[in-house]
């Protein structure tokens, strides 16, 4: 096969791979799995911080941050959401199998670089791993890298020209194999196989120059350098060493070794995290081929060539054979390169024993096997695997639904999201909440959702018209008062699931019908320089600064309170335009028209997601003291700005100011168990 017609095929691959890996991105698999979601809290409450480290504590155990590093860097490029988390895997699977092709080609010629990249494309695991937001997504491009860095550095192939060395070909090497540690624990395998491998070529591959040598030393040096942080952490902290994570609670050896076998030919990978059930890695037939490579480099070791792969899989093996949960993808993932080009290297040798006249017959036949891969793929993995209830629970399927449905709608159709804790900074002790976790979900960062604590307050966007609520938990359901539930009812779910709901509305002439009554049964009266008893009734609305209205209040019918108790004070306000995004109400109980005996200052809605025309309910309980005196008091009410304690004004008669507060509706409270 010509080069030109091996790199046009290539390229044809490498779009392959791509079209697997990014075809339903954001939904397959539908969401994070726990150990997903475990890297991305890294991330975000560590790294993304400023807590840069070498090795962080993760339930008891060590794990190295490069991955995550990479992942904050990613996350700021590309956002978050199952598209941002997952691009750096896509990105690093693409790369890995480019490179596969390229030191395939030098291993094997271009038949075996071209069906081991193929092949790699077309692998059902490797698919799935490009997709997942884990450390080992980038196990399969170090390996491959520093496999292609030894490579071209060292007289490995057989065009290999020893006069043209280069010094960047070993400044690559050295810094790609001290990487390989801070990357996964299995990396202090790849450093033993490579220092194996110069060893190797030093005894056995003669005459070495001088200048040779000393690139190698160079090598060498640059390893000691890029690895000289984590030796000292290693140190520092001996609990996280990486030799006491290699290896995980495998039993026996030899069963493990059948096992992992097994996995590969015959019946997989049990977990359904990562396989559909009882599928191997491999179809039987391109199993035998792996075989064959295999034995070609057992038979060939004095070659350079095969000893480089032989070298990386006795040292590689280990790690991913004597692995947790035996047989066990995951950590295979270190030696799947290995294996696809042990792949390329028994093709290429079984094509050229078919003789010239069996040339084409070959390839078509290897062809063939790859179109049944790709295939078999296909259906495992986007038709059966992402179906399986299992798989739906294990990747927390109900929470991305919800934000891939808003991903989807949020644009179109105003939304309102129930979460408490759109002002409240991140408890980093405690696991994300149902509302948390859809937030960090969604690949939409700009979503022009209302954020409100439905416990406490709501929001109709536009008036009313045409909108949805989500409410995330079963918990926010509890929380929500009798006022707001009673507009809820009026709507229809169109998402249900047993965490929450999405609910659709349109309340428009409802919200109409409410606010028109207040305009009669909810008078308010404005701040008089005289006697209370001065005060003359004015009906809402009533415009304030900072672009909001007061609508009027649903006053309770019990106005008499017992001391200790909870004043309810529940009040509607419309938004004429941007308001401050520390907008904060405040309600006062005055036992004279100065004088404060209770007060609460707060507000329900993220008013920097309010836009024109949203109306927006607010309930305030002030809490009355044990010991206050009883008599008739005041309620008034008014809005200032947290960041200046600046009270907006009181607007009437075309622009008027009077006052910065009104008063609403006068209350009665009885001395504690009266």
């Amino acid at each position: 096969m010509s080069s030109r017609r091996s790199y046009t095929l290539a390229v044809i691959v490498l779009l392959l791979a791509a079209g697997f890996r990014i075809w339903q991105l954001t939904t397959l698999p539908v969401g994070l799995n726990n150990q997903e979601m475990a890297n991305v809290d890294l991330m975000r409450d560590s790294i993304q911080q400023g807590n840069i480290r070498v090795f962080y504590d993760v339930e008891g155990q060590g794990q190295e941050g490069f991955y995550h590093s990479v992942l904050a860097l990613s996350s700021l490029l590309f956002g978050t959401g199952t598209f941002g988390f997952r691009i750096l895997s896509v990105f690093a699977s693409i790369l890995t199998i480019a490179l596969i092709y390229t030191l395939g080609t030098r291993l094997s010629g271009h038949i075996g670089g071209l069906f081991a990249a193929a092949l790699m494309s077309v692998t059902m695991w490797d698919i799935l791993l490009a997709r997942l937001v884990v450390v080992e997504t980038l196990l399969p491009l170090i390996v491959t890298s520093v496999l292609l860095a030894l490579a071209r550095a060292l007289p490995v192939y057989p065009h290999h020209r020893t006069d043209n060395t280069r010094t960047v070909d070993f400044a690559i090497l050295g810094a790609l194999v001290g990487l390989a540690l801070y990357v996964h624990p299995s990396g202090l395998m790849l450093v033993l196989a490579v220092m194996v491998f110069i060893t190797y070529i030093v005894l056995t591959v003669r005459p070495l120059s001088i200048r040779q040598i000393s690139y190698i030393g160079f090598a060498i040096v640059m390893v000691v350098i890029v690895a000289m942080p984590y030796v000292i952490s290693t140190i520092r902290a001996p609990e996280y060493n990486a030799g006491r994570r290699i290896f995980g609670d495998y039993g026996s050896i030899t069963i493990s070794m059948l096992e992992t076998t097994a996995a590969l030919l015959l019946k997989g990978d049990s977990n359904i995290l990562h396989n559909l059930p009882s599928r191997p890695m491999f179809d039987i037939i391109t199993g035998m081929i792996v075989l064959l490579g295999v034995m070609m480099s057992i038979i060939n070791w004095r070659q350079p060539r095969y000893a480089l792969l032989l070298t990386a899989a006795i040292f590689l093996a280990p790690s991913a054979v004597l692995a947790d949960s035996s047989p066990n993808f995951m950590a295979m993932s270190i030696v799947l390169p290995v294996l696809v080009l042990y792949f390329g290297v028994g093709l290429s040798c079984l094509i050229e024993q078919f003789g010239q006249r069996g040339y084409r017959f070959g390839l078509l036949f290897a062809f063939g096997l790859l179109l049944f891969n790709g295939f078999w793929t296909w259906d495992s993995l986007f038709q059966r695997w992402q179906q399986l209830e299992d798989v739906q629970i294990a990747y927390n399927s109900e929470v991305a639904q919800v934000a891939h449905h808003l991903d989807l709608t949020a644009g179109d159709t105003p939304t309102v999201f129930c979460y408490s804790g759109w002002n409240t900074p991140r408890n980093r002790d405690v696991p994300l909440s149902p509302s948390e976790e859809i937030l960090l979900l969604m690949n939409r960062d700009n979503a022009p959702m209302r954020f409100v604590d439905c416990s406490t307050g709501f929001v109709f966007p536009d008036g009313g018209l045409n909108f949805q609520v989500v409410i995330p938990s079963p918990d926010v359901y509890e929380q929500i008062p009798p006022d707001i539930a009673d507009w809820l009812a009026l709507g229809t779910p169109i998402l249900d699931f047993s965490e929450g709901a999405v609910v659709e509305m349109a309340l428009q002439a409802e919200l109409a019908d409410a606010l028109g009554v207040y305009t009669t049964t909810s008078p308010a009266s404005l701040v008089t320089e005289s006697d209370v008893s001065d005060r003359i009734p004015i009906p809402p609305p009533i415009r304030f600064g900072g672009n909001i209205t007061w609508l009027g209040y649903e006053s309770d019918p019990i106005e008499v309170y017992e001391a200790g108790e909870q004043v309810p004070v529940i009040t509607y306000w419309r938004v004429e335009g941007v308001v401050p995004s520390d907008l904060l109400i405040f309600t006062h109980i005055l036992s004279d028209p100065v004088t404060t005996a209770a007060n609460r200052d707060t507000i329900s809605i993220d008013p920097s997601r309010l836009e024109e025309r949203d109306v927006f309910l607010q309930i305030t309980l002030i809490p009355l003291l044990e010991n206050m005196l009883a008599g008739d008091y005041d309620l008034s009410i008014g809005v200032y700005q947290d960041s200046s304690d600046t009270r907006l004004p009181v607007f009437v008669n075309e622009g008027q100011v009077r006052g910065d507060r009104i008063f609403l509706y006068p209350i009665t409270i009885l001395a504690a168990n009266q």
